[in-house]
C-alpha cells in the first residue's frame, strides 16, 4: 500500500468514527431526557445508560475470533446496520424493557465499530506517526460526542425525529468507508488465550486504560456537582465540564505529535501528572479556596481534560507499538474492555468517596489513582516492541 492509498484508508475510517461519535453522543442524552420526562426512576435511567459498557463487556471476548475470520469492512457495515436498526426502533417499541434490549443492541454495534476502527488505525500506523494518528482519531471521536447533544437540541425530544437524526448519523458514518477501496487491513488469526494473557504481560498499558476510563467518566459526571457544592451557580457548574471537554477535543493532535517526536511512555506519565495536579488545584481555584479564579480554573480544566483523554490516546498508541499484527485484535479488544470497566466503576467509586468525604472525595480518588500509576510506572514501562 503506497502513501496515497494509506491516507485514503485512514481518512475513510476517521470520518466514519466522527459520524458514529455524533450519533452516540446524541442518543445518550436523548434517551435519558425522554425517560426523565416520562417520570422514570433515576436508577433505571442509570441502568439503561450502562447498557453500552455492559454490551462491550458481554461481547468483547468474542470480537478477536470474529475479526480474524470476517473482513474488517464487512464487520463495520454489520455493526452500523445493527446500530441504525436499533435507533429506528426506539420510537416504535416504547416499553422500557424494549429500550433496555435496543440500547444493548445499539451498544453492541457501537462496540464492534469502536474496536474495529481502532484495529484499523493501529494496523496502518507506523512507529513514526502512531501517536499523531491516534490523536486525530481521538479528536474526531471527541468532536462527534460533543456535537451529538447539539443535534438533539435542534430536533427537540419529542416524536420520532430525534431518533431519525441518530439513525441518519449512523448511516452517514458508513458513507466514507468505500473510499478505502481495497486498502483495508487484513488481520491474521489470533492465538488462543491471548486476550487473557495480555493483561498480565502488559499491566502498565492496561492500568492506563483503566485509569483513563475512571477519570473520563467520573469527572464528566461529578465536575458539575463539585462546582455546585463549591458555590458555583448551575450555569457555571455545567461550564466546568465544557472546559474539560474542550481540552479533550483540542489537545489530542498536538499531544500525539509531541509524543511521536519524544517518547510515548513519558508523554503518558505527563498526562497522569497533569491529572494529579489538576485535582490538587481544583479546591484551590474554586470559590472558598486559597486563590479562586475563574480564568485559571478554566485553563486548568482545559489542560486536565486534554491530558486525561490523552492518556487513552497515548496508551492506545503504546499498545499498537507493543502488539504484533496477529495479536492486534485481541490487544485492542482487551484494551477497550478494560477502559469500559473503568467507565463503569469510576462514577461509583467517586460517588461513594463524595458521600464519605464531601466534594473533596473527587480530589482524593483522582490523586490516589494517579499516584499509584506514577509510583509503579517504572516497573510497567515497556521495553522494545516485539519483532
Amino acid at each position: 500500500m503506497n502513501a496515497r492509498e494509506r491516507r485514503r484508508s485512514l481518512a475513510a475510517i476517521v470520518c466514519s468514527v466522527f459520524g458514529v461519535g455524533v450519533a452516540y453522543g446524541a442518543v445518550t442524552p436523548l434517551i435519558s431526557l425522554r425517560l426523565e420526562a416520562a417520570g422514570v426512576d433515576s436508577l433505571l435511567i442509570g441502568l439503561l445508560g450502562a447498557m453500552f459498557p455492559l454490551a462491550t463487556l458481554a461481547i468483547g471476548a468474542f470480537v478477536p475470533a470474529v475479526v480474524s475470520r470476517v473482513p474488517l469492512l464487512a464487520l463495520l457495515y454489520v455493526s452500523l446496520a445493527v446500530a441504525t436498526a436499533s435507533a429506528v426502533l426506539f420510537p416504535v417499541f416504547t416499553a422500557l424493557w424494549a429500550w433496555f434490549l435496543l440500547r444493548f443492541l445499539m451498544g453492541s454495534g457501537g462496540t464492534v465499530h469502536w474496536i474495529v476502527s481502532e484495529i484499523w488505525m493501529n494496523a496502518l500506523a507506523t512507529t513514526r506517526d502512531r501517536s499523531r494518528l491516534m490523536g486525530i482519531y481521538a479528536t474526531m471521536l471527541a468532536a462527534g460526542f460533543t456535537l451529538g447533544p447539539l443535534a438533539v437540541r435542534l430536533t427537540g425530544l419529542e416524536g420520532w425525529q430525534p431518533f431519525a437524526v441518530v439513525a441518519a448519523g449512523i448511516v452517514i458514518a458508513g458513507l466514507p468507508l468505500p473510499l478505502a477501496g481495497a486498502h483495508v487491513p487484513t488481520i491474521p488469526p489470533h492465538a488462543s488465550g491471548r486476550l487473557r494473557d495480555l493483561l498480565s504481560r502488559q499491566p502498565g498499558i492496561f492500568f492506563a486504560a483503566l485509569l483513563a476510563g475512571l477519570l473520563d467518566s467520573a469527572l464528566i459526571v461529578f465536575l458539575p456537582l463539585y462546582g455546585l457544592r463549591s458555590g458555583f451557580d448551575q450555569g457555571d457548574a455545567i461550564t466546568l465540564v465544557a472546559w474539560f471537554m474542550a481540552g479533550s477535543v483540542v489537545l489530542q493532535i498536538p499531544l500525539g505529535a509531541w509524543a511521536d517526536r519524544s517518547d510515548r511512555w513519558r508523554a503518558m506519565r505527563l498526562c497522569v501528572t497533569c491529572s494529579l495536579l489538576g485535582a490538587l488545584l481544583l479546591p484551590v481555584l474554586t470559590p472558598g479556596g486559597w486563590f479562586p479564579s475563574h480564568a485559571l480554573l478554566a485553563a486548568v480544566l482545559f489542560v486536565w481534560g486534554g491530558t486525561a483523554f490523552g492518556l487513552y490516546t497515548l496508551s492506545l498508541a503504546v499498545l499498537g507499538d507493543r502488539s504484533s499484527l496477529a495479536e492486534l485484535a485481541a490487544a485492542n479488544t482487551a484494551f477497550v474492555m478494560v477502559y469500559e470497566v473503568g467507565s463503569i466503576s469510576g462514577p461509583v467509586l467517586v460517588g461513594a468517596a463524595m458521600d464519605l468525604a464531601g466534594r473533596q472525595g473527587l480530589v482524593a480518588v483522582t490523586v490516589a489513582l494517579c499516584g499509584v500509576f506514577l509510583l509503579l510506572e517504572r516497573r510497567w514501562r515497556p521495553g522494545h516492541p516485539p519483532s
